[in-house]
């Protein structure tokens, strides 16, 4: 071992440079490489309260029977990862995708925190009036520390556990169309997250035919976080328009044994030729495992000739949590993320058979 390799190996932040540089390069390299052969290739920004980073995405690389995705955000701190996906087709039966993908993130040397990482499995079908999914996961990191945007649950947040603490958890889904006016939802799942129990679950009713473009939404919830607990009912209304995305509105009345918790959740969306938008809001106190409010924008638009790609903007300012944690003195400021990319739809590589989307 030379000397320069020796001073960084035996300096740990020269080691962490060194790793940050290293990965940066080499998913520049998946972004490039793989982009010739992506079905969609995405560039662009993102600004979150750490700062503000470059984002790279490939979606749809064949890989033989399957298909991957990759991913990259680097800035102060460097993030990147994979999934894997294989779809089967049964005949009459139904469909089947198994997927699998890891997730690593790289702390900006200032914070002198270690790499943190995700992995997960899962499988989803739909079996005639049937569509299930089942994910496990685990890692030392956050799903809201990689990607801002990815979901409202934040247990690891909520509960200020340690940098590096270990999580692992699974969420399951079931929907059966019971018929053609009425559909019935479970959604659980469960976690352990650095000793303590997070478990969450969901029932819904969907019911067609309120009015001519209404349909009625009935739902009941509850979860348990450490020594806490809290549930809640709810009703609302879905606007389905024709060749238009859902909007819904849905209030909430809940409690935790010592107050009551009222909470809304409303989506308004659009689409016209060339561009869409969604704009989603919620105030939900009695959800434990995620923060009180939440807001939600997603809009894209056709770029203009010659570029040929869409215009996608993304943002998302979360609250605080609800306080209902046993290390509720944790709570920290609202965060947001609001990420600009390009994002450009390639066709397919000859003679290779594309497979119905995931998520």
């Amino acid at each position: 071992m030379d000397a320069r390799r020796q001073r960084a190996f035996l300096n740990p932040r020269g080691g962490r440079r060194a790793a940050l540089r290293l990965a940066a390069f080499a998913l520049i390299g998946v972004w490039g490489a793989g982009g010739a052969w992506a079905q969609v290739t995405s560039t662009g920004v993102i600004a979150t309260a750490s700062g503000a980073s470059a984002l790279f995405r490939v979606s749809g690389v064949r890989d033989g029977g399957g298909t991957v995705d990759a991913w990259a955000r680097v800035g102060s701190d460097a993030a990147f990862g994979v999934v894997w996906r294989y779809a089967h087709v049964f005949g009459p039966l139904g469909n089947v995708i198994v997927e699998g993908g890891t997730d690593l993130l790289l702390p900006s040397v200032a914070t002198g925190a270690d790499p943190g990482f995700r992995w997960a499995i899962g499988a989803r079908g739909v079996f005639g009036p049937v569509a299930a999914s089942l994910r496990l996961d685990a890692g030392t990191v956050g799903e809201d520390e990689l990607d801002a945007t990815l979901r409202p649950d934040a247990p690891r947040r909520v509960l200020g556990v340690r940098p590096g603490a270990w999580d692992a958890g699974a969420r399951a889904s079931v929907t059966y169309r019971i018929d053609r006016e009425s559909a019935i939802a479970f959604d659980p799942r469960i976690r352990v997250v650095d000793g303590d129990v997070v478990a969450f679950a969901i029932a819904t009713l969907r019911r067609a035919g309120l009015r001519d473009d209404l349909d009625l939404w009935l739902g009941v919830e509850g979860g348990v976080l450490a020594e806490a607990g809290a549930a809640a009912v709810g009703a609302g209304v879905i606007w389905t328009r024709r060749r238009e995305p859902d909007s819904s509105i849905r209030l909430w009345i809940g409690g935790d044994g010592e107050r009551v918790l009222p909470g809304i959740e409303g989506l308004v969306s659009a689409r016209s030729p060339g561009a869409s938008w969604a704009l989603a809001v919620g105030w939900v106190p009695h959800r434990l495992d995620t923060s009180t409010w939440r807001v939600t924008f997603d809009a894209a638009t056709d770029a203009p000739p010659p570029v040929g790609a869409t215009w996608r903007v993304r943002a998302t300012v979360v609250g605080t949590p609800s306080g209902h944690a046993a290390r509720s003195s944790t709570r920290d400021s609202p965060t947001f993320s609001v990420s600009l990319a390009l994002e450009r739809a390639r066709a397919a590589p000859p003679g290779a058979r594309v497979d119905f989307d995931g998520p």
